[in-house]
């Protein structure tokens, strides 16, 4: 009996060639994913070096800064110790930093009364030149920015240059409207124009303007939640704000006439700075009641009548 071959069809032929053909793919996907795998490590590791070696870079500068003051036993040996190493911070996030705290040593010594003039007058001066250095190269950053503008106002404030000052909070101060210090240089503001305003009464100009500019400040400054809060610190900003929306206030409105009352008593005055209730003035004296014609025709028959009985002079006993 023959027995018949099996002829293989044409999908059973073409099956060994399919499965080569994806076993091919297969393998160069795998490859693929592989080599993607490396690259990542790769890239991870170097960019973890990369920024390693910025965090240590950035600590070395730290250390510069932190190892030229630590010696400093004065605020002068501390100015020398920072200006010795601004070259070696420029660029960094450390020099913004090292201008403020130089600015603000620098405004120390301008304050200090022992100084001579002129060295105070140099300090000051120093200490503006770097609160407009650290305004103009780091304005944006979000702590400095507002201090910068603060101090470099308050340097012009103590030249007595208010027109600068006023000028400059003007044009810089609502970019800071985020910033922790906003409605204290809304108040600076103010202040600055009620300065100008005193100026321009003392040259025999109309103070009308600043004093409505100083208004307008001072509506931005109470905008503060925190500006109505309970303030017992009499040297508080908010406490002269209080009193410098007094100052500037149309006359009429919160001053009759325009005019200051009269300063309280001392002892009233400590008491309102210390919360505690204002001491009752004691009552005035006041004199007797005044006498009826009676009590007057009384009064004068009784010194009629001792009179009379006293007008022989009462003598010595002799010894």
């Amino acid at each position: 009996m023959a027995v018949h071959e099996a002829v293989p069809t044409m999908e059973q032929t073409e099956q060994p060639g399919k499965v080569a053909q994806w076993s091919g793919v297969i393998a160069l996907a795998v490859y693929a994913v592989l080599g993607l795998v490396v690259v990542a490590v790769v890239v991870l590791f170097a960019t973890h070096h990369v920024e390693e070696s910025k965090v240590n870079e950035l600590r070395g500068y730290w250390d510069d800064y932190y190892l030229a003051t630590k010696d400093a036993k004065d605020p002068q040996q501390t100015i020398e110790a920072l200006e010795g190493v601004w070259d070696k911070v420029a660029g960094t996030p450390v020099q913004p930093y090292i201008a403020m705290q130089l600015a603000q040593l620098h405004y120390n010594q301008a304050a200090a009364s022992e100084a001579s003039p002129a060295n105070r007058k140099a300090a000051l001066d120093k200490s503006q030149k770097l609160y407009d250095l650290a305004l103009e190269k780091w304005g944006d950053h979000l702590v400095l920015g507002g201090l910068a503008l603060e101090g470099a106002a308050m340097c012009r404030e103590q030249s007595e240059d208010y027109d600068g000052a006023a000028e400059l909070i003007a044009k810089n101060a609502d970019a800071y409207k985020t910033h922790f210090r906003y409605y204290k240089l809304c108040y600076d503001g103010a202040r600055y124009e009620w300065l100008r305003s005193m100026k321009a009464k003392a040259e025999n100009k109309s103070p009308d303007e600043a004093q409505k500019n100083a208004r307008e400040w001072l509506k931005k400054c109470f905008s503060d939640p925190g500006a109505t809060a309970a303030d017992t610190n009499p040297n508080s900003w908010r406490r002269e704000a209080e009193y410098l929306r007094v100052m500037v206030s149309e006359p009429g409105l919160l001053l009759k006439d325009g005019k200051i009352p009269p300063q309280l008593p001392n002892a009233e005055i400590d008491a309102l700075n210390a919360g505690e209730a204002v001491p009752k003035a004691a009552p005035a004296k006041t004199d007797a009641p005044a006498k009826t014609e009676g009590d007057a025709k009384t009064e004068g028959a009784a010194k009629t009548e001792g009179a009379a009985k006293t007008d022989t002079p009462t003598k010595l006993p002799t010894p």
